[in-house]
């Protein structure tokens, strides 16, 4: 007869549930798991475009596609902060987001330079230009993405929001996380 040896991977797996599990199940001093848990709702607030979304806590990523409208909830054990990473959609071959946002800027500032346009075109300009800034100040030197990153709160409920914002001359994601 032979022993059988169990895989530690096993055996740590299991360690882990169970803790998990004593966790869940006990309260020791009012200390649960929910005291150590960590919630972030990613929330695509756009009615037009779908967002390819990373995101990333202090230990542990998950990406996911977001339809207009739609938002995902990820829950993290004991993570400290996170980082949303939200991909440039449908840049035209040899075209990086980066380019297409600087190009922009570059025709909102035009824009704004021409009072003599009153009217939505440059209200629009004056509006969206700092906002094309701050997505530009979000590639963190990437050139297809934008991102920005948070502390987890205190209360363990955190949320991120997307929106694409086409201006008809260009568009850019409004990325917050907060």
């Amino acid at each position: 007869m032979t022993a059988r040896r169990s895989a530690p991977g096993g055996a740590l797996l299991a360690l882990g549930v169970g803790t998990l599990l004593l966790l869940q199940a006990c309260d020791v001093g009012g200390f649960t798991l929910e005291d150590v848990t960590e919630t972030l709702t990613v929330t695509n607030a756009s009615t037009t475009q779908d967002a390819v979304v990373l995101v990333t806590f202090s230990d542990a990523s998950s990406d996911f596609r977001l339809a207009p409208g739609a938002a995902k909830t990820a829950t993290v054990v004991g993570a400290t902060d996170y980082t949303i990473e939200v991909l440039a959609p449908n840049l035209p071959a040899g075209v990086s987001y980066e380019t297409q946002l600087l190009s922009l800027r570059s025709s909102l500032m035009d824009l704004s330079l021409h009072p003599e346009l009153v009217g939505p075109a440059f209200q629009a300009a004056l509006v969206e230009l700092p906002a094309v800034q701050t997505a530009l100040n979000q590639l963190h030197g990437s050139t297809t993405s934008q991102s920005c990153s948070h502390a987890t709160a205190l209360n363990g409920h955190d949320r991120a929001t997307i929106i694409w914002r086409d201006l008809g001359i260009g568009a850019h994601w409004d990325l917050t996380c907060s």
